[in-house]
């Protein structure tokens, strides 16, 4: 591990849908922060070690959501021309009031589809996306060569896939220092997709068929380490879940490693500490995905032991929600096991969990990104 502020191993925290503004991921960083030093060896700190930063791209979203907001004949339009089926469409305008406040439809559920859908709108986020990560790992790099490691929350594991892949792997930005750049130099140590959704959200890159994988060959995988999470009952994240077929997703010598470079991480439906399980920090809390990223960012299976994890974990269950869990999931679980296929019940999914997250428990997604 790092042994001066020099070398510390950066994280990049990407969030998902719904409004964030500036210093949106300090709740999340605070969450990880207090989990690694409850953790941590004796004399050791986060800070010590790793380096939080945040990538914003929800201005551009914006920007795209003032632009719409009082034309959304125009935008449905454009939605028809990239591919989107006029059934879709007409769902999706029963779905949503298409007024210019800040409803849990304007502020994610356009969000999700526009970026499913329009292929200008993608490039803008993945090259912003880009652009904030060399920016600093060019600054870093005046000291030292440094490590990194990248987090995609919701939506944004979907914009951290196509990001790593035009990168690494995809066609030219038309960017001087984003294009290409050389996977074995430069690629991410650890990809940590929280709340998995870029398999339903896949559009020009195959999620299955990419760069963004673990390989032995670093020009067939540009990341050591793929985690991905999900919350047994997180309707967004399990309705369609990202599930790969390990045998022609990973290569043999991948697959053999005793400290697995993939691992899918299933949070049990009853760790529940607050009623809006989708958000990155009730993910981060918990130490059944906490601690196999602090393995992983470290490179060392044993440095967290299988007992040790089940001594956090214990002590995690004494913030259960006891008195609420058997109402959370009559109210997710159908939610997550949808029988509307495809986006169109993915979206369903997305906006009946807001819907319950404001008139149940007073969380308005649109007001606060959910972090």
């Amino acid at each position: 591990m790092a042994e001066s502020a020099s070398t510390k191993h950066i994280i990049f925290l990407v969030h998902g849908m719904g409004k964030h503004e500036d210093k949106w991921s300090e709740k999340p960083e605070k969450t990880l922060t207090s989990a690694y030093d409850a953790l941590k060896p004796e004399g050791t700190e986060f800070a010590d070690y790793f380096e939080v930063c945040e990538i914003t791209y929800d201005h551009i979203i914006d920007e795209w959501r003032q632009q719409n907001a009082n034309n959304m004949d125009a935008a449905f339009k454009v939605l028809g021309d990239q591919g989107a089926s006029s059934s879709f469409l007409s769902s999706l305008r029963k779905m949503g009031d298409a007024t210019t406040s800040d409803t849990f439809f304007n502020t994610h559920i356009i969000d999700v589809v526009f970026y499913r859908y329009i292929n200008q709108f993608q490039e803008l986020i993945r090259l912003e996306v880009a652009k904030q990560i060399v920016a600093k790992l060019d600054k870093s790099s005046q000291v030292v060569k440094r490590e990194w490691s990248i987090v995609g929350h919701s939506l944004g594991s979907i914009v951290v896939h196509d990001t790593l892949q035009r990168m690494f792997g995809g066609t030219s930005f038309g960017e001087v220092g984003v294009d290409r750049l050389n996977p074995g130099d430069l690629g991410p140590k650890v990809c940590l997709m929280v709340a998995n959704v870029s398999h339903v959200l896949s559009n020009d890159f195959d999620v299955y068929n990419s760069i963004v994988r673990p390989h032995t060959d670093p020009h067939q995988g540009a990341v050591e380490y793929y985690l991905s999470a999900r919350h047994e009952i997180d309707p967004i994240a399990s309705i369609f879940p990202f599930n790969p077929n390990i045998t022609s997703w990973l290569d043999p010598a991948t697959r053999s490693k005793p400290h697995e470079r993939y691992q899918n991480l299933v949070l049990p439906w009853d760790d529940i500490t607050n009623a809006n399980i989708h958000s990155l920090s009730h993910y981060f809390k918990n130490p059944r995905l906490h601690v196999p990223f602090f393995r992983a960012l470290i490179g060392d299976r044993d440095w967290i032991m299988d007992y040790e994890q089940d001594i956090a974990h214990e002590k995690y269950r004494g913030g259960v929600l006891a008195q609420e869990l058997v109402k959370l999931k009559a109210k997710f679980e159908p939610l997550a096991k949808g029988n509307i296929a495809g986006l169109k019940g993915f979206l369903k999914a997305c906006k009946a969990f807001g819907e319950i997250l404001k008139d149940d428990y007073q969380v308005d997604l649109s007001v606060k990104g959910g972090e």
